[in-house]
């Protein structure tokens, strides 16, 4: 029970965090929850989306949790978007706590933290139709404690009236 309770203030912020935080005009989120918290390196973590028209300009931008007891400064992960005439991966770092003084990084009051990764900006979708999105963590240690959500968004760009004439 006093799990749930902790938990309660940490969903009201991140929902607020949603709502008030981006506009919400088509944008698709995708989720996932680690369970115990732990992610496994054989674990991946895929999600699928479609994308209606192919003029328009999307951000990508991925979401993860982490806690207190994630055991390592940075997060190392690979990622696949594959689609339509899309094949695009990378291994980015992700900094996940202050690496002088090793306070958390990220948005949030307590033990969890939210990081905010901007992963393509302005990305234009050549085709409509379902695109593919893979990701796994590629850490030396098989299993990551401390990791508790990623999520996936994919935010349509709002066009200004000079960018459409």
């Amino acid at each position: 029970m006093k799990k749930k309770q902790k938990r309660i203030p940490f969903l009201i912020c991140f929902i607020a965090f949603f709502m008030f935080g981006c506009d919400s005009d088509n944008l698709i989120q995708k989720a996932f929850e680690f369970p115990q918290y732990s992610w496994d390196v054989d674990k991946k973590v895929f999600f699928e989306f479609n994308i209606d028209t192919s003029d328009q300009p999307y951000d990508l931008v991925l979401l993860l949790n982490n806690n207190a007891t994630y055991p390592y400064q940075n997060l190392y992960i690979r990622y696949y978007l594959e689609g339509e005439e899309v094949s695009e991966s990378a291994i980015i770092e992700l900094q996940l706590f202050n690496k002088k003084t090793g306070k958390p990084l990220g948005y949030g009051w307590g033990k969890t933290k939210l990081h905010q990764i901007c992963l393509f900006s302005n990305f234009i979708f050549k085709k409509a139709g379902i695109y593919r999105f893979q990701l796994e963590h590629v850490m030396r240690q098989k299993v990551l404690l401390g990791i508790e959500r990623v999520v996936l968004n994919v935010q349509p760009k709002k066009l200004n009236k000079k960018e459409n004439e």
